[in-house]
C-alpha cells in the first residue's frame, strides 16, 4: 500500500464571476424597426447567451433570451409595456 502525503495547506478553489470575468467581450449592435429591435454581435460570439432585464439595472433579475446562444442576431418584438429595457452577453 501507497501511502499520499496530503497537501501541507488546502488551496480553496476560484469561483469567477461569469458577468465580470469574462473572455473577449464584444459590443452589441442594435436596430429598430417600427415593432421589432434587432440586436446582433459578431459570429465569433455564437454560444454567448444574450440576457434581458425589464426592471432597471440595479434590480430584478436578468433572464436568457431563449435561442440566442444559438445564433448571432435576434428580432424580439417592441412592447409598450416595457418602457426600459436593457440588453447584455454572457458566456455560456
Amino acid at each position: 500500500m501507497e501511502y499520499v502525503q496530503p497537501f501541507a495547506e488546502e488551496v480553496p478553489p476560484i469561483v469567477q464571476d461569469p458577468y465580470t470575468a469574462l473572455d473577449n467581450p464584444t459590443n452589441l449592435s442594435m436596430s429598430t424597426g417600427r415593432s421589432t429591435l434587432t440586436i446582433s454581435w459578431p459570429a465569433d460570439h455564437i454560444g454567448w447567451m444574450l440576457q434581458a432585464q425589464t426592471n432597471g439595472l440595479n434590480s430584478g433579475q436578468w433572464f436568457d433570451v431563449p435561442g440566442s446562444d444559438a445564433v448571432n442576431a435576434v428580432v424580439i418584438p417592441k412592447s409598450p409595456a416595457n418602457t426600459s429595457v436593457f440588453y447584455r452577453q454572457r458566456r455560456q
